[in-house]
């Protein structure tokens, strides 16, 4: 590496006298240009002084005018926040409240601006801060009251309709009295006027808003009415029909048409059970049906009451005969005399003597309802009206004709039936005005029909369960009752007993019977039958047979027989399938013959419906031909065969043709037509129901192997 020689000793001699002169140039100035420059600069200092102190002058200004634009910038800032917590505050409230805030809201906008303005240290940051916030004020006055106004509007509408909800309230409690709804209707729209008086809107709109509001309310009004009473709801609204709007108006009739078609033959059926209608009664009645009828209202079919006392002595047994009249109805019987204990103990002459003189009576007045007159008052109908005749208890001529006719009513025939409740129906609903109401009141009467037979079959169980229990539960000495007066002691009992048919009272003297001879004690049979009938509740088959087995016949010891009772009545509780319906399903799903309903045939649809009718019909009478029991789906696809079954009655029909026509389909000869004429039941039919009758008279000649006759 190079090495560069280092001497610490220097090697150069210094040099004596220093560096020499230094030279400087300059200009030649004489003393007069010295002096006039002075001058000069002195005399331009004034000008240059006076500049400064603008400059300084007009920098000032322009920061006190940014310290002023910050300044009201930065309270315009604080006023937003304020008008924003205003605009909150007011959007606190709603409706009404809202309304009322809003006559503050303004007020407090334009204090909080005061109030900051106020803080500014001079006028001039006060104006800026004007012109920034005057604009933003107007902007929340606007938000302001566009909101205050459309509550305004939320809360009048939500008022409109709260009275018209106080209004339908109002109606609903009782919506078929008129005076209640004009009522009701005058006070809405005083209401809605009174609203509106203070607003500026003009006549015609209030008007409007009046229609609308008593329009609602009176739809809703019919619209309650119809779910009660359809028929008065209909005549109410043909003679308001003007007073809705055309939307209410029609959606009304629509509401009322359809509860027309599903209520209206709930209640026809009802009011004939109640007895509202007494059309039954106006022809002859068979004498036996007769005496249920009048033994039922009279004495619950009670041999053995005895009626309060009154000026004619007491009413005696079955049919409540006065004690005055019994000699003189003895001798119109053609009966020996009696004593009041000798009639009241005989029963079969309670019965004889009643069928005589009130089929005499049937016919010298032509029908049963005058017939019954005569028996209760002993004059005519009209003559019990005009007179006031009444009984001990109060009962008049109209009550005593109700009765009666609702207890015809429970003992007729579907078709007996059915025939009066359309002709009722006829006059409450014109083919004009529903041609389908017919059919809905047809099946709505065979629904309630089929409906009333599962209760009176619930009925009869229970009757028959009441006075099991007394004859099976030991009475306060452990012996079991022995005979009838100690089975009449508790009245319930004595009741029941009273409502059970021939067949079940027969059953529980046996049942007296067996008592006396201590036929309940638990031995090793009772107790296998026990178990056997318990057995039949594992399984839906069993449960049916179990339903229908009459239990006063098993004569079980009591703890076993309450049991299987318990039972029994849950399962006939839990019947409530409509067994006709599943009927029909069976027939038309397993049999190609079964007419079907085709969308546009008329011809198709009758056919459907006659069948279906005449099916219901053959399975009520296979049903009460076999006690009760109701025909399985084997024995209904047989009854559906005989019906579509073709009926050959001429050479051609058996060799050339294609059959003659099916059972339902047979025309009624002209000597059953004749007969039919001369029966009561069928005297005003209509030719469906005579078609129905004739076709069930077949079906029985069918079942029981007999020719049919032909014309």
């Amino acid at each position: 590496m190079p090495q560069v020689p280092y001497k610490p000793v220097p090697s150069v001699t210094p040099k004596e006298g220093g560096p020499g002169p230094i030279g400087v140039r300059t200009p030649q100035i004489g003393p007069e240009a010295w002096g006039y420059n002075v001058g000069a600069a002195l005399s331009h200092a004034g000008t240059v002084e006076e500049g400064v102190g603008t400059e300084m002058f007009n920098r000032a200004e322009a920061f006190q005018q940014l310290d002023n634009a910050n300044e009201a910038s930065m309270a315009a800032a604080d006023f937003d926040k304020a008008a924003a917590q205003a605009d909150y505050n007011l959007k606190l409230n709603e409706g009404k409240n809202a309304v009322d805030a809003y006559k503050t809201y303004d007020q407090t906008l334009e204090d909080a601006r005061q109030r900051i303005r106020g803080r500014l240290t001079n006028q001039d940051a006060q104006r800026l801060y004007d012109n920034q916030t005057k604009t933003m004020a107007g902007r929340a006055y606007w938000a302001g009251a566009n909101y205050a106004s459309g509550q305004h509007k939320v809360y009048t509408d939500a008022t409109d309709k709260a009275e018209e909800a106080m209004a339908a309230r109002a109606v609903r409690i009782d919506p078929k009295n008129e005076n209640v709804l004009k009522e009701t209707l005058s006070n809405l729209e005083k209401t809605i006027r009174t609203q509106y008086a203070d607003k500026g809107m003009s006549e015609d709109f209030v008007n409007e808003k009046v229609f609308e509001a008593k329009s609602t309310v009176t739809a809703g009004a019919l619209t309650d009415l119809a779910k009660v009473n359809p028929t008065t709801a209909k005549t109410m609204l043909q003679g308001m029909g003007d007073k809705l709007t055309p939307g209410d108006r029609d959606r009304t009739m629509d509401f009322i048409l359809d509860k027309q078609r599903h209520i209206l033959p709930q209640q026809l059926y009802g009011a004939y059970y109640r007895g509202d209608y007494i059309t039954l009664g106006q022809k002859k009645i068979p004498i036996e049906r007769a005496g249920n009828a009048v033994g039922g209202l009279e004495s619950s079919n009670n041999y053995s009451l005895e009626g309060i006392m009154t000026k004619h002595g007491r009413a005696l047994g079955r049919y409540q005969v006065m004690e005055e009249f019994l000699p003189d109805f003895l001798k119109q019987a053609g009966m020996k005399p009696m004593t009041k204990q000798e009639f009241l103990a005989d029963h079969a002459a309670q019965d004889q003597l009643f069928n005589t003189v009130f089929q005499k009576y049937q016919d010298q007045y032509g029908s049963f309802n005058e017939a019954m007159s005569h028996w209760f008052t002993g004059g005519s109908i009209a003559a019990a009206r005009a007179k006031g005749a009444h009984d001990g208890h109060g009962t008049t001529i109209d009550k005593y004709l109700a009765m009666g006719n609702a207890n015809l009513a429970k003992q007729a025939s579907l078709p007996e039936l059915e025939g009066d409740i359309q002709e009722a129906g006829k006059r409450l609903v014109s083919e004009g005005e529903d041609p389908l109401f017919p059919q809905f009141l047809r099946a709505g009467v065979e629904k309630e029909y089929a409906h009333q037979k599962q209760i009176m079959v619930a009925e009869a169980a229970a009757n028959r369960g009441t006075v099991l229990d007394a004859l099976a539960k030991p009475q306060a000495d452990g012996s079991l009752i022995r005979s009838k007066d100690d089975l009449f002691r508790d009245p319930e009992v004595q009741k029941a007993y009273q409502h059970l048919d021939t067949k079940d009272k027969l059953a529980i003297e046996g049942h007296i019977i067996q008592n006396i001879n201590n036929g309940y004690a638990i031995t090793d049979e009772k107790m296998g039958r026990y178990h056997q009938l318990l057995d039949l509740t594992r399984t839906p088959q069993g449960q049916e047979e179990l339903a229908k087995t009459n239990l006063i016949d098993e004569k079980l010891p009591w703890p076993l027989y309450n049991k299987l009772m318990t039972q029994q009545k849950a399962i006939i509780k839990q019947q409530g399938d409509d067994h006709l319906t599943h009927a029909l399903t069976v027939i038309h799903q397993t049999l190609p013959d079964a007419p079907k309903d085709k969308a546009g045939s008329k011809a198709a649809h009758d056919r459907w419906t006659q069948f279906n009718g005449e099916v219901q019909d053959a399975i009520m009478d296979w049903t009460q031909s076999h006690d009760g029991k109701r025909p399985n789906d084997k024995e209904v696809q047989d009854i559906g065969r005989m019906l579509l079954r073709k009926q050959v009655g001429t050479w051609w029909e058996e060799h050339i043709g294609s059959g003659g026509p099916r059972t339902y389909m047979l025309p009624p000869t002209q000597k059953w037509l004749d007969e039919a004429k001369r029966t009561p039941q069928l005297q005003n039919a209509t030719n469906d129901q005579l078609q129905r009758a004739y076709t069930r008279t077949i079906l029985k000649r069918m079942q029981e192997g007999k020719e049919i006759e032909r014309d």
